[in-house]
């Protein structure tokens, strides 16, 4: 049965692709496709904005390529002023099925959402060729938790906290093949204190340059986020070149992100 599934999605897809040789089209993707679970909805005590906290996975056959792009939300009952995405796009690959996504979003006027939409485009590959659709999620029920702006608000609130990173790699040279590269970042509060407990994540990054061998890391007692990195068989093609890791964390109405530069070097080996 997961088979005939398999083998269905792709022959529509294949029409999808097909469909006005490629370009933009008017249809909306398939929800069942992109899978949405909320993580964490939080909504200001004056009910001007909220953060939801999301993880978007890819249900397509592993022989389609997908990414998801322009992504935003739609709030309802609300009447959206702002959207601002962490991150905007997703590139999905066979290694990299999943995505944690904040959205943090401003409203026009007071107001309690009960739902919100997901939505993008949604740019498909298969065999060589590529289409655009628009991508909706659906509805996705919500009843966020009210958080505090201080601490004199009602004590049924959530009080805000506010963090920063701190000791943050200015850049890391990778300049040995197939090895494992070990980096830590560091979370302190407005006191200058290590934060423990706290989930730390890698945004979607270019798989050419090597492998994540974990995209999320929770803090320890200092609040030190250790993360490892593994080189490539071979740097001959990556030599000279850069890449930036964003390391993202979403505590509350807040997310903060600080990045990570890898520097490609091929170490000489005299004869």
């Amino acid at each position: 049965m997961k088979q005939l599934i398999q083998t269905i999605t792709l022959l529509l897809t294949a029409l999808i692709l097909s469909a006005c040789g490629g370009g933009t089209s008017s249809g909306t993707s398939s929800k069942n496709e992109i899978t949405i679970q909320t993580k964490k909805s939080l909504l200001s005590s004056d009910q001007s904005k909220l953060s939801i906290d999301f993880l978007v996975k890819n249900e397509y056959n592993r022989d389609i390529t997908v990414e998801l792009n322009n992504l935003s939300v739609d709030v309802n009952p609300c009447v959206v002023k702002n959207v601002v995405m962490t991150p905007e796009s997703i590139v999905f690959s066979n290694d990299h099925t999943q995505q944690y996504v904040n959205a943090l979003v401003e409203f026009d006027e007071a107001c309690t959402p009960t739902s919100y939409n997901l939505i993008g485009l949604n740019q498909l590959g298969l065999n060589g060729k590529s289409n655009s659709i628009n991508y909706a999620s659906g509805e996705m029920e919500i009843t966020p938790t009210v958080v505090a702006e201080s601490a004199e608000e009602d004590s049924e609130t959530t009080t805000v906290e506010t963090y920063q990173f701190y000791n943050v790699p200015s850049s890391i040279t990778i300049d040995t093949p197939d090895t494992n590269y070990d980096f830590k970042v560091q979370l302190i509060n407005l006191n200058a204190q290590g934060v423990s407990g706290k989930e730390i994540r890698i945004l979607a990054y270019d798989i050419t340059y090597g492998e994540l061998v974990n995209m999320s890391a929770t803090t320890d007692s200092n609040g030190f986020a250790t993360f490892s990195f593994k080189s490539p068989q071979s740097l001959a093609d990556i030599d000279g070149e850069t890449l930036s890791l964003t390391l993202v964390q979403g505590e509350e109405m807040t997310t903060i992100s600080t990045n990570v530069q890898l520097t490609f070097e091929t170490k000489y080996i005299p004869n």
